[in-house]
């Protein structure tokens, strides 16, 4: 169920917890990480916003850039309730919602989904924990998330609930998250069955002219995302920021699909401590 919260800047948004909703709201509108790079977009300009959770980057989209329109994806069901609702809410830019996911496929594919964690939903977060297993020693991975929580403003606004907190000071071990984000003591995952289309099936379902940025969070399934593009809808995207796992060479893969099709190409590693031990870069894609 989503609850209301109110933001540090005055805003009140639709949220599955606290801890998520103070965690989206660093990352969208205390970090620059999504800004960076000259990005500029003007108002009627499309925003393509894949793997929007609750919406807070379109939200953090609106606010910098008045007037744009934003599509926004999520696909489980949840957490797309509160998407809707803060969609609703928006008046500084049309955000469109729609119930679904984005992969290299037409069809239903079967997401990993844990209603604590609904940021990390996705069809490859088992493949992804998978590859990640053994980077770091439980004490890295405690550090790292005590040191994270403190970035995030979690620590110290009631963010973080009681349960939580003795996780964290206890740190066993069968209480990493999908060996990514956090500790707890109660693991409640579940297999979510939910429709996926292509980024060229929508292009073309909502005749898009342009795409003036296509932002990507999708937590392991970003090669599925973008191979999702034909070669009609790859000319039609200007800017492209995707967070990215770098498990088995992705990020030089993806990389490499970007410039393919024409884009310059920068890559940065998320300096958060956390992000660094889960291999998390930034890729920055821009049509000159």
């Amino acid at each position: 169920m989503e609850h209301l919260f109110a933001l540090p800047n005055g805003l009140s948004i639709s949220g599955m917890s606290r801890f998520e909703t103070r965690v989206l709201y660093h990352e969208v509108f205390e970090s620059d990480a999504y800004w960076k790079h000259g990005l500029r977009l003007r108002p009627g300009e499309i925003v393509l916003d894949v793997g929007a959770n609750i919406g807070m980057f379109a939200l953090g989209v609106a606010a910098r850039f008045p007037g744009v329109v934003v599509h926004a994806f999520e696909p489980m069901p949840r957490v797309y309730e509160a998407l809707v609702e803060n969609a609703r809410r928006c008046d500084l830019a049309r955000i469109e919602t729609h119930a679904h996911g984005l992969s290299k496929a037409l069809g239903v594919e079967t997401f990993t989904f844990d209603p604590n964690f609904t940021f990390m939903a996705s069809s490859h977060l088992e493949e992804l924990a998978r590859l990640l297993r053994g980077r770091a020693s439980l004490r890295d991975w405690r550090e790292a998330v005590v040191e994270d929580l403190r970035i995030t403003g979690v620590y110290g606004n009631g963010a973080l609930s009681p349960l939580l907190r003795t996780a964290v000071t206890n740190t066993p071990a069968s209480m990493l998250v999908a060996g990514a984000m956090t500790i707890r003591r109660a693991l409640a995952v579940q297999k979510v069955m939910a429709p996926v289309k292509t980024l060229a099936s929508v292009v073309k379902e909502l005749s898009v002219p342009g795409i003036g940025l296509l932002k990507v969070d999708v937590e392991g399934a970003e090669l599925d995302v973008l191979h999702g593009l034909d070669a009609e809808s790859w000319p039609l995207i200007h800017r492209v920021v995707a967070e990215v796992h770098d498990v088995d060479g992705r990020v030089e893969r993806i990389r490499d699909l970007m410039e393919s099709h024409g884009l310059e190409v920068l890559v940065e590693q998320e300096p958060r401590p956390l992000k660094k031990l889960l291999s998390m870069y930034l890729v920055y894609g821009h049509r000159s």
